[in-house]
Order: C-alpha cells, then sequence, then structure tokens
C-alpha cells in the first residue's frame, strides 16, 4: 500500500472549502396597506423612481389591499377611476419604504365616512 500524497489532501480540502458557502440572508419585506376609504375606485402604480410599475393595484370601493415590497425609494401614483372625480384626487409622492417597516396608505377624501381618514392608526 502507498501513502497519499501531501498534495492531494490539500486539494480536496480545498474543494470542500468553496462548497460550504452560505446563501446570504434575505431583507425583510415592507409591507404596504393600501386602504381606500372612499365610495371612488382608485388607481394605485408603485414604481421605482428610475424605472416601470413594480406593482399595479385597482381597488374597488371601500377596499384594501397589501402588498409587500423591497425596502427603496418608490413613487406611487393614485388616480380616482370615476368619471366624476375631482381631478386634484389624482397625485405622485415620492416615499422611502424601510425593510421589515408596515405602512398605511389611506385614500379618504372630504366626504368620506366621519372619522374614516382622522384618527386611525
Amino acid at each position: 500500500m502507498g501513502s497519499i500524497a501531501p498534495w492531494s489532501v490539500v486539494a480536496c480540502l480545498g474543494l470542500l472549502a468553496g462548497c460550504a458557502t452560505a446563501p446570504a440572508p434575505l431583507q425583510p419585506a415592507a409591507h404596504l396597506v393600501v386602504n381606500n376609504l372612499t365610495d371612488y375606485r382608485w388607481h394605485i402604480e408603485i414604481r421605482r423612481p428610475t424605472g416601470g410599475p413594480v406593482r399595479d393595484l385597482q381597488l374597488e370601493a371601500q377596499s384594501s389591499q397589501s402588498v409587500d415590497l423591497e425596502g427603496a425609494d418608490y413613487v406611487i401614483e393614485q388616480s380616482a377611476m370615476e368619471a366624476g372625480a375631482a381631478p386634484n384626487l389624482s397625485r405622485s409622492i415620492s416615499v422611502h419604504l424601510e425593510p421589515g417597516q408596515a405602512y398605511v396608505w389611506r385614500l379618504a377624501t372630504l366626504l368620506s365616512g366621519q372619522g374614516d381618514a382622522v384618527g386611525q392608526h
């Protein structure tokens, strides 16, 4: 029986060490709830400042939807989908969402139900 060459042991250990890499940990998502307190239907587009849509939501009257997003900068565009809606209800707002945080985006007008837009967290 022959002896094992020292270089072969080193080569085998090097191969094993290269296979033992752990995957990068995942960042927790930023959780966004869009809460429609109005009698209007809404279109919400969430996009990156430099890119196309990340999420495209359609909310019915008095409904809500939630989405999980990567923590980052976003532009949120909201527009009422009703023919009689005032033009000033449409707007575009820049936001920064932090990973692991929860956010609530309330859609409300002066005619929303009493107490719906103020005092709820």
